[in-house]
This record gives structure tokens, C-alpha cells and sequence, in this order.
């Protein structure tokens, strides 16, 4: 990927709405868990909230390729699924009641 820096923009409504934006680091994550330049641009394409079909075109794979890539991406990253992959990868801690 030519750019170190991911942008990510995420709206949450919740009572009102709120938007985040920042600048995050995302090579180094990437070299952490061993991830291959598929396994990267379908983690962009979570990031930006798509869904398996989305990915898919994106990607130019089928939608069974975007589910095995994706339980390939959790095993590397110990994550259980997307949202618990963002908070890996953006280093957020949520403590479960």
C-alpha cells in the first residue's frame, strides 16, 4: 500500500450524532499479524463498513473468498469478528460486562 496512514471516518448515533476521524498507522499492525496485501484491502474495505458482497466486487473475489479470507484474518489476529477486528487494530479496549 503506498500510504502508511488509513483515514477513517465513523458516524455513531446514539442519542445524538457523533463523528470521529483520525489518522492511524496501519503498516505496522499489518506487518504484526503477517497480513498479505488481499487480507489488507479487505480489512480496508470493513473499515469502511462494507459489507461480504461490497468486499467481494471490491476485491474482485466471491463472497465465499471475502468469508474464508476473513476467518484467515481473525486467526491471525486473535480477533473473533469485525467489530472485535477494528478494536484489535485500532487498539481499543472494551471491557465486557
Amino acid at each position: 500500500m503506498e500510504n502508511n496512514n488509513f483515514i477513517f471516518e465513523q458516524k455513531i448515533v446514539n442519542k445524538e450524532e457523533i463523528i470521529i476521524t483520525g489518522n492511524i498507522n496501519l503498516l505496522d499492525k499489518f506487518k504484526k499479524f503477517n497480513l498479505n496485501e488481499r487480507e489488507i484491502k479487505i480489512i480496508v474495505s470493513v473499515f469502511e463498513g462494507k459489507i461480504n458482497k461490497d468486499i467481494a466486487t471490491d476485491v474482485d473475489i466471491s463472497v465465499k473468498s471475502v468469508e474464508n479470507a476473513l476467518t484467515k484474518i481473525y486467526e491471525k489476529t486473535e480477533a473473533k469478528d469485525k467489530i472485535d477486528l477494528l478494536l484489535k487494530l485500532l487498539e481499543i479496549k472494551v471491557e465486557r460486562g
